[in-house]
């Protein structure tokens, strides 16, 4: 969610849940995206990442509780080298990479 209550995660979620659907529809139209999923509640998301020329990179949630850790979906954030990631597939479609 974009908004919450203070002290109260996630309570403004129903409230965003419509809008990012139509911002991923939207995106989907795009050429080309890389998309990084950082965590396990990111990747839930992934089923409206419909275009298939998209890259999605996927690694768990930086907060210090999860950072160095790996999950069956998910290899920790911390060693991942994701931004090099990025700019491996920036470089292979010959775009800028980005200086992080």
């Amino acid at each position: 969610a974009l908004t919450v209550m203070e002290g109260y995660p996630e309570s403004h979620l129903d409230l965003w849940n419509e809008f990012i659907k139509k911002v991923f529809d939207k995106l989907s139209e795009k050429e080309y995206i890389i998309w990084i999923i950082l965590g396990k509640k990111a990747s839930n998301w992934k089923d409206y990442i419909t275009n298939k020329n998209h890259i999605i990179l996927e690694v768990s949630h930086p907060s210090p509780l999860t950072a160095n850790k790996t999950t069956d979906e998910q290899v920790a954030f911390i060693g991942s080298n994701i931004f090099k990631k990025v700019n491996k597939e920036l470089y292979n479609r010959q775009i800028e990479k980005i200086s992080w």
